[in-house]
């Protein structure tokens, strides 16, 4: 009898473990008014949230303020084809607090304070592949094609993931007024980042003994777990100048030089098979104990860095009860290197019994990409108002130079609409946000052997072939925010 593809397992589980989007920018739209315009508030910056967006901002509130914005409910889908007939679906479902900011102005000086989440990802699910089939071999072959004469083999592959990220920025703002129509400013955010990862993928195969799946004979088992914990302690900082250029008219530019965050890795992985001569329901089976084929932990210690980005923004108010925005943010591109572990690259493919763990520096690349973004706030009555806006969301890679990488980009394509209350005391505002992604993908893929087995795709020259795809992705969001006024 033909066992599962061990070799195959191995490496797919190694290249196909779900991964927050941690090269996105806007899965997670921050604040109040800035959430309610597509992120185009670089150039109005008018509340508390300016402390993120463009802490030039500052000097324009009037009261002290304390803003609390949380998206309620976020949802993400992602699917992806791995066979025919077969996907495996990436969904994340979690609450997600974007930011608390406080803000207080004296004279021509502000300052603030401001803990901002812009990733805080959930991804979880599960599949299975299985299907019945022959060895088109003779008849001394445990399997084979004449089904009259021989139970026929049976195949199932399990696989389970969860992956969840975070980021979080906490850090002061200080803001002059230099004049009447120019104000600067800048943030300093202390950055704590968390990623785990865990990944099991399973299988077994055997004889069915007539015809029963529950009643097996020769019976193999293989487990294949990895995990990957990383934590991150790290800086950035912004600068803001916000102009008044004309009445009615603003323009914002906001710079950061960028980030860097030294990354703490610890990574697992684990190999372990089982073989039984016979399984048969109601008895006790002949049971192997489980032999440890693989087995690797490591730590390993690299600083993860974002490039310099640039936001240029401006707002309107042509008429009194109307506010447009827009925004153009260019996030220029950068790399950085990570050691990580990979099976021995040699000829002995067949099993990875065969194997031995090798340490690795990768190149982890990051695009350069434009993202846009635009705005309308309407005032319908006095303390009432709706807010509609736009954005792109394109993501910087990951490209990188890991064999069984994912080379995975998602292009979002977002909108958002609320309704804004302004009182006495408190601003609040109830909104919903929507985002389409157009994404790509290299990811292996199950076919049919004869007889019908599955198997792994193999490229002509031997080895897996893991097929360039397209796939997308939805994200939607309910967020709500309310600053009080002092």
């Amino acid at each position: 009898m033909r066992s599962i593809p061990k070799a195959g397992i191995v490496l797919a589980v190694f290249s196909m473990a779900a991964h927050a989007d941690l090269y996105n920018h806007k899965i997670v739209l921050v604040g109040d008014k800035g959430a309610a315009l597509g992120g185009a508030f670089s150039g109005l910056a008018d509340d508390a949230t300016a402390t993120f967006y463009n802490p030039a901002g500052l000097t324009q509130i009037k009261n002290i303020k304390l803003n609390v914005s949380a998206q309620v409910v976020q949802y993400q889908k992602q699917k992806i084809g791995i066979a025919e007939g077969t996907d495996i679906p990436y969904n994340s479902f979690n609450f997600s607090p974007t930011i608390t900011a406080f803000s207080q102005r004296m004279g021509n000086w502000a300052y603030g304070f401001s803990v901002v989440t812009p990733i805080n990802d959930l991804f979880t699910g599960e599949q299975k592949i299985e299907g019945a089939y022959h060895e088109p071999t003779d008849v001394t072959a445990s399997c084979y094609a004449d089904s009259g004469q021989a139970d026929p083999c049976y195949t199932r592959l399990n696989l389970s993931y969860y992956d969840v990220a975070k980021s979080t920025m906490i850090g002061p703002s200080l803001a002059l007024k230099y004049n009447e129509k120019i104000s600067l400013g800048f943030t300093i955010y202390a950055i704590y980042s968390t990623e785990l990862e865990k990944t099991a993928y399973g299988g077994w195969d055997g004889n069915y003994v007539g015809g029963n799946k529950s009643d097996l004979s020769r019976f193999h088992e293989s487990l294949v777990t990895r995990s990957v914990n990383q934590t991150g302690l790290g800086g950035t900082a912004m600068f803001g100048m916000l102009v008044q250029m004309t009445q009615g008219f603003s323009m914002g530019i906001n710079v950061s030089p960028g980030s860097m965050v030294w990354m703490t890795r610890t990574e697992e992985q684990r190999v372990e098979e089982i073989r039984n001569d016979t399984v048969v329901t109601g008895s006790t089976p002949t049971r192997t104990e489980a032999q440890i084929i693989y087995n690797l932990s490591g730590d390993e210690k690299h600083t993860e860095i974002s490039a310099p980005s640039l936001s240029l923004a401006v707002a309107w108010r042509p008429w009194e009860p109307l506010m447009l925005t827009a925004q153009t943010d260019y996030y220029l591109g950068c790399q950085y290197t990570y050691t990580g572990f990979t099976p021995d690259d040699g000829s002995s493919r067949s099993g990875f019994e065969a194997f031995s763990p090798l340490e690795k520096t990768y190149t982890i690349k990051k695009n350069a990409v434009a993202d846009f973004a635009g705005g309308v706030e309407l005032q319908i009555m006095k303390g009432y108002s709706v807010a509609v806006g736009g954005y792109t969301d394109f993501s910087q890679g990951p490209d990188d130079d890991r064999p069984a990488s994912w080379d995975r980009n998602i292009d979002y394509y977002g909108f958002t609409a609320s309704l804004g209350m302004d009182k006495d005391l408190t601003q609040s505002r109830f909104g919903f946000g929507m985002a389409y992604g157009d994404a790509a993908i290299t990811h292996f893929q199950w076919v049919k052997a004869e007889g019908g087995q599955p198997i792994l795709k193999q490229k002509a020259g031997g080895g897996i072939d893991r097929v360039r795809q397209n796939f997308s992705a939805l994200n939607l969001g309910i967020f709500l925010s309310s600053t009080l006024k002092i």
